[in-house]
């Protein structure tokens, strides 16, 4: 009768397997870190752009008669986006003269490196 014999790796052959694992993620977490700024650039312009609509949604809400809220300044255009975390933007007044009728928000994610600035139109109590 065959006795059945063992098959597996050695202690070694486990071990050069994961310190070859530890190199390689090793030489990747330089490039892990250096994606940060730019995924934040990407999440501020994707909640200037969330103003903007909101803001435009309020608006259109309004010229057809529906409650709205007077939209201003930048508090009150962020306030109309729910489910954002806003400690983690700085959001401000734009600098410059805006066209009549609008203003210009500023929208920086902390990790971010580009500051975004839009333009958003205002909405007053008579929709004007």
């Amino acid at each position: 009768m065959k006795t059945p014999s063992c098959r597996g790796y050695s202690l070694v052959e486990m071990m050069t397997v994961i310190l070859v694992i530890g190199v390689l993620a090793s030489m990747g977490m330089p490039t892990l870190g250096n994606m940060s700024p730019s995924a934040g650039d990407a999440v501020a312009k994707s909640v200037a752009g969330a103003m903007v609509a909101a803001a435009a949604t309020n608006r259109a809400k309004c010229e057809m008669g529906d409650a709205s809220s007077v939209i201003a300044d930048c508090t009150a255009a962020k306030n109309l986006l729910q489910n954002v975390t806003w400690s983690e933007f700085t959001v401000a007044t734009g600098s410059g003269v805006p066209p009549t009728g609008y203003f210009y928000c500023t929208v920086r994610h902390n990790q971010g490196a580009t500051t975004i600035t839009v333009t958003i139109r205002s909405t007053s109590a008579t929709c004007s």
